[in-house]
C-alpha cells in the first residue's frame, strides 16, 4: 500500500525542520562575517592611526623650525649679511631634527641662498650667490669641531632661488605652507615647507626659508609596514607636474593589492576630505585625510585581505558549520525524496492535461505513485484519455477545441460566412469494391482518407463527414483563414500527390484516384441538429455546387473541377484551364467551369499549350461559331489524342450544329453548357 497525504505531510515536516536548521547555521555563518568584519575594521583604526602618528611625526617639525628660522632672521638687521652666524644657526637646526634633509634661506633681492643637508652621514654647508663665481654653488663639510672642509663639485650650474616653484609659493607666505612632492636636485623625491621672510624694518619681502624632506624614509617606512600578514599601507601625494606619488607602493608590493590600490586611488580623487571604506575583491580599503600643520594634506589608504582576518577565526566556527551543513544534507535529501514523490506523477499528469486540453492523446504509460490518492487519479487519466481518443476520432479536432475554450457548452446554432467547400469522390469504387473482400476494403478506404485528410488538414481545412467513398471538407471555419480559397487548391493538389505516393507504397492496391470539386461562396456553418445530437456542419448553394462540379469530373475526364468563384479568389499561385460554361442541375445560374492543372511553375509546357488551344476554341463555342469550335478541338486533339475535356466538347459541339456549316446559331443560345443529370 502506498502513503497517503498525511504520512507525506510528516515527513514533509521533517523536511521543514532540517531547513530550520539550516536557516540557523546560515545565521552563525552571517555572525561570523560580521565578526571578521569588526575585527578587520579594528586592525585598519590602529594601523591607520599608526602611520598617521609616525608620518606626523616625521614631517611635523618643519613647520616648527621654519617658524624658528622666521623670528631668528626677521630679529636680525641682515638675513645673509652674517653668514657664519647664519650659518651656525642652520647647523644647530639640522642637529636638532634629524629628520630633516635641508634647512636654508634664500635673498629675494640678490638670489643669495644659504643652505644644510645631510649627505652620507655628515653635514654639508651649499652657498651660492648670482653676484659671485656666476651664481656656482660651493659646498663644506660642516665638522663636529666647527671647522669647515671645501668639497669638490664638479664644474656646477648657475643656482638662482628666485626663479623656483617653492620660492614663489613661500615669498608671500607669513606662516609656513607645504609644496607638492616633487624631485630634488640630487633626483630624489621629496617635500619642502617654504615660509616667507620680512625684512624687519620695512616689512617688505626679504626671503624665503625652507625645511626639506626626502620623502624616502615614508616610503621605507610604509614598504616595512605590514596590516595584518597580507595587508599593506600606501600615503597618495600630489605631485608637482599634476601625477599623484604613491608611496609605499614599490616593486615589492602584492599583486593581488596593486588592482585595490588603483581603485582606491581613483575613488579617493572625488573625495577630496572625510574617510570612506570598501570591501572589493576580498579586500578592506580604508582611505583617510592624513593631515600635517602647515596645511599638508595627504591621502592615506590602508589595505586588508579579509582572509587574514578569516582564517584563523574559520577554525572556530567550522565545527558549527559542518554540523549544520551535515544536518542540512540529510534534511534536503529528505526533502528531495519526498518532493519527488509528490511532484513527478503530478507533473506528469498535469503534462498530460495539458495535451488534452489541447485535443493531443499522447500515448504514455500510466503513472504510478506510491501516494495513493495519486496514483488513483493516474489510474483515472489513464481511462480518460483512452475514451477521449477514440471520441476524437468521430468529430472534427478543431471543433472540439473550440468548445473547450470557448468554455461554453455547445448548442445549435450557425453563422453566415463565405467558405470553400471540397468534396472528393473515389474513382470506380463500386468495382473496387466488388473485387476486395470486406476487411481488406476497409483498411483500402482508411488509407484513401487518411491522405485526403491530411492534405486537407496540412492547408488548415476541417474535414466534416466522410460519406462512403465521399468526402465532405471546408475552409475557413471553425477558425478564419486568409486565403482559404487558395488554401482548398493546396489541398487538392497535395491529395492527388498524396494517393500517387500510395499507390507506389501499395503496388497490390488498386490505383486510388480521386476526383474532386471546389466551390466558393456564403453557407451556413455552425452546430446543426437539436439539443441532444449535434453536428457541426455546412448547408448552402456552395456545398451543392461542390458536389454537382465533382460528379462533373466525371464527365469531363479532369481530376479537380472549381467554380470561377474559386478560381478568381485563389490568386496567382496556380495554373487553371477555362473549362467550359456550364448550369448543373438545382442551379439556373450558369457557372464558369476551370480545371485546376497545378502550381505555377510546375505545369509542363505541352499541359499549358492545350490549355490555350482549348479556350481559343471554348470561346467560339461559347459565340455560338460552332464550325470554329470543331474546327479547334480536333485541332487540340490532333496534338494531345488523349485529352478527354476536348474529346467531350466536341461531341457536345457536333450536337449543337442545328443548321450546315456557316449557320448562325439558334435564338436560345445563350453559350451555356446544360448538364440535366447528376450523373
Amino acid at each position: 500500500m502506498g502513503l497517503g497525504i498525511r504520512s507525506t505531510l510528516l515527513y514533509a515536516n521533517m523536511a521543514l525542520m532540517a531547513c530550520s536548521l539550516a536557516v540557523v547555521s546560515a545565521v552563525v555563518l552571517l555572525r561570523h562575517l560580521s565578526v571578521v568584519q569588526a575585527v578587520a575594521d579594528r586592525e585598519i583604526e590602529q594601523v591607520a592611526n599608526d602611520v598617521a602618528h609616525r608620518v606626523s611625526r616625521f614631517l611635523e617639525n618643519g613647520p616648527a623650525v621654519l617658524l624658528r628660522v622666521k623670528y631668528f632672521t626677521e630679529h636680525r638687521d641682515s638675513i645673509l649679511g652674517d653668514t657664519d652666524r647664519m650659518t651656525g644657526y642652520l647647523v644647530s637646526e639640522a642637529r636638532a631634527s634629524p629628520a630633516l634633509t635641508w634647512v636654508s634661506v634664500s635673498s629675494a633681492g640678490t638670489g643669495e641662498f644659504l643652505g644644510v643637508t645631510r649627505r652620507d652621514g655628515m653635514l654639508v654647508l651649499n652657498r651660492s650667490d648670482p653676484r659671485i663665481d656666476g651664481g656656482i654653488a660651493r659646498e663644506w663639510e660642516l665638522r663636529a669641531d666647527g671647522t669647515r672642509t671645501p668639497l669638490e663639485t664638479g664644474p656646477g650650474v648657475p643656482y638662482d632661488p628666485r626663479g623656483k616653484a617653492w620660492f614663489a609659493l613661500g615669498i608671500d607666505a607669513d606662516e609656513p605652507r607645504w609644496t607638492d612632492a616633487y624631485e630634488f636636485a640630487e633626483g630624489r623625491p621629496g617635500i619642502s615647507a617654504v615660509v616667507g621672510l620680512r625684512h624687519p624694518g620695512t616689512g617688505g619681502a626679504a626671503g624665503v626659508a625652507t625645511a626639506d624632506f626626502h620623502l624616502s624614509g615614508i616610503e621605507s617606512f610604509l614598504a616595512d609596514l605590514r596590516v595584518g600578514t597580507g595587508g599593506r599601507a600606501a600615503i597618495v601625494a600630489p605631485g608637482s607636474a599634476g601625477e599623484p606619488l604613491v608611496l609605499g607602493a614599490g616593486p615589492d608590493f602584492p599583486e593581488e593589492l596593486r588592482a585595490a590600490l588603483s581603485a582606491a586611488g581613483g575613488h579617493s580623487a572625488g573625495h577630496s576630505g572625510g574617510q570612506f571604506r570598501a570591501t572589493a575583491g576580498g579586500v578592506v580599503v580604508d582611505s583617510r585625510v592624513l593631515a600635517v600643520g602647515g596645511g599638508l594634506r595627504w591621502r592615506l589608504l590602508v589595505m586588508l585581505p579579509l582572509a587574514d582576518i578569516e582564517e584563523p577565526m574559520w577554525s572556530a566556527t567550522a565545527a558549527v558549520l559542518v554540523t549544520a551543513g551535515i544536518f542540512l544534507a540529510a534534511g534536503i535529501v529528505a526533502a528531495t525524496v519526498i518532493a519527488h514523490a509528490i511532484s513527478r506523477p503530478i507533473r506528469l499528469m498535469s503534462r498530460d492535461l495539458a495535451a488534452i486540453g489541447d485535443l493531443r492523446f499522447p500515448r504514455t504509460g500510466p503513472v504510478h505513485s506510491s501516494i495513493r490518492e495519486i496514483d488513483a487519479m493516474a489510474r483515472s487519466l489513464v481511462r480518460m484519455k483512452a475514451a477521449l481518443r477514440s471520441f476524437s476520432t468521430y468529430v472534427p479536432v478543431d471543433v472540439v477545441r473550440r468548445v473547450l475554450t470557448s468554455g461554453q457548452a455547445a448548442e445549435p446554432g450557425g453563422e453566415l460566412r463565405v467558405l470553400t467547400i471540397l468534396v472528393s469522390d473515389l474513382a470506380g469504387f463500386t468495382g473496387i469494391a466488388e473485387g476486395m473482400p470486406p476487411g481488406k476494403l476497409v483498411g483500402y478506404l482508411g488509407r484513401y482518407f487518411g491522405a485526403l485528410e491530411r492534405a486537407v488538414q496540412d492547408a488548415g481545412g476541417v474535414v466534416d463527414k466522410f460519406m462512403g467513398d465521399g468526402m465532405l471538407a471546408f475552409f475557413n471555419a471553425p477558425h478564419r483563414v486568409r486565403g482559404h480559397a487558395a488554401r482548398a487548391c493546396e489541398a487538392a493538389l497535395d491529395a492527388q500527390r498524396f494517393l500517387g505516393l500510395l499507390d507506389l507504397e501499395d503496388g497490390d492496391a488498386p490505383p486510388s484516384r480521386t476526383r474532386i470539386g471546389l466551390a466558393t461562396g456564403e453557407v451556413l456553418v455552425g452546430n446543426i441538429g437539436t439539443a441532444q445530437r449535434l453536428s457541426y456542419t455546412v448547408i448552402g448553394d456552395a456545398v451543392n455546387l461542390a458536389s454537382r462540379l465533382e460528379m462533373l469530373n466525371k464527365a469531363y475526364g479532369t481530376g479537380i473541377l472549381a467554380s470561377g468563384e474559386v478560381r478568381r479568389t485563389a490568386g496567382g499561385g496556380f495554373e487553371w484551364r477555362h473549362l467550359d460554361r456550364v448550369t448543373v442541375p438545382g442551379r439556373s445560374e450558369p457557372v464558369e467551369l476551370y480545371e485546376l492543372l497545378g502550381r505555377t511553375g510546375e505545369v509542363d509546357g505541352t499541359t499549358l499549350m492545350v490549355r490555350d488551344l482549348h479556350e481559343a476554341a471554348l470561346r467560339h463555342l461559347v459565340a455560338g461559331r460552332f464550325e470554329e469550335a470543331a474546327h479547334g478541338f480536333r485541332a487540340l486533339l490532333g496534338k494531345a489524342p488523349d485529352d478527354r475535356p476536348a474529346r467531350y466538347l466536341l461531341e457536345h459541339t457536333v450536337g449543337m450544329r442545328a443548321e450546315p456549316a456557316g449557320a448562325a446559331p439558334s435564338r436560345d443560345w445563350r453559350g451555356v453548357h446544360v448538364h440535366r443529370s447528376k450523373m
